[in-house]
């Protein structure tokens, strides 16, 4: 995916939802950076994720991981989207709960997350959403 693209979904399963979300989310197509405990030799597995959408309190993406319901994940943002003159630092870091895995394609999982208070209670991740809030009637994309 090249920067600016659009990211995309089709649902093979047409499910009605209910829906459970307290935060106001926004549509992004952004790279975060995710570490989780390697199940095979005990150690940690970092990589990338597509997230799709974002809120205060959570967030969707697309990943390798192969991360289970209940599991707890480092969490790596950047913040490059942003102005400059609201003085974030270059990434935004904490924690996050695995709610919901569903897989995407053959090598890849959508899953939901919800933020622990390491990031949800972060004033710059407030400061962060808000800025993206303000952009909600565009996508952003950030590579």
């Amino acid at each position: 995916m090249q920067r600016g693209e659009n990211v995309s979904f089709s649902r093979k399963k047409h499910h009605q939802r209910v829906e459970k979300r307290r935060a106001e989310r926004v549509t992004v197509a952004m790279k975060v950076s995710l570490q989780s405990k390697n199940p095979v030799n005990r150690g940690n597995v970092v990589g990338p994720a597509i997230v799709h959408d974002i809120s205060l309190l959570g967030a969707c993406m697309t990943t390798r991981h192969e991360l289970q319901p209940g599991e707890e994940v480092d969490i790596r943002i950047p913040t490059d989207a942003c102005p400059v003159d609201l003085g974030l630092p270059a990434y935004l870091s904490g924690r996050a709960l695995v709610r919901r895995v569903e897989v995407a394609t053959e090598n890849s999982r959508r899953v939901a997350m919800s933020f622990l208070p390491s990031l949800a209670q972060s004033m710059e991740f407030a400061f962060y959403m808000a800025y993206l809030l303000g952009l909600r009637s565009e996508t952003v994309t950030t590579y």
